[in-house]
C-alpha cells in the first residue's frame, strides 16, 4: 500500500518520537512517503503519476502545520 503521510519535519516531542517508531514499523510492509513542507510541492505530481492508496494528515494548530491544509481540503484522507 502506498501512503502519503503529511507531517512537519520539525516535530520532536515525545509523541512524535513514538510516531517515528510507528512509521518505521509500517514501512516494513507499506511504501510510506513522509510529506513535509519541503516535499509537499512534489506530492501533486507524484499522486497524479501513481495515486497514493491513502493520505494521512498529522495536524495541529501551529504554523508548522499550515502547509497541510490546502492538501487536506483537496485530497481525501484520514
Amino acid at each position: 500500500m502506498r501512503v502519503a503521510w503529511f507531517r512537519p519535519a520539525a516535530q520532536r516531542s515525545d509523541i512524535d518520537r513514538d510516531l517515528d517508531a510507528v512509521l518505521a514499523d509500517l514501512a516494513t510492509t507499506h511504501d510510506i512517503d513522509v510529506v513535509d513542507e519541503a516535499a509537499a510541492h512534489r506530492f501533486v505530481w507524484r499522486h497524479a503519476r501513481q495515486p497514493y492508496d491513502v493520505c494521512v494528515y498529522d495536524l495541529a494548530d501551529t504554523p508548522a502545520h499550515q502547509y497541510i491544509w490546502p492538501y487536506l481540503l483537496h485530497v481525501p484522507g484520514i
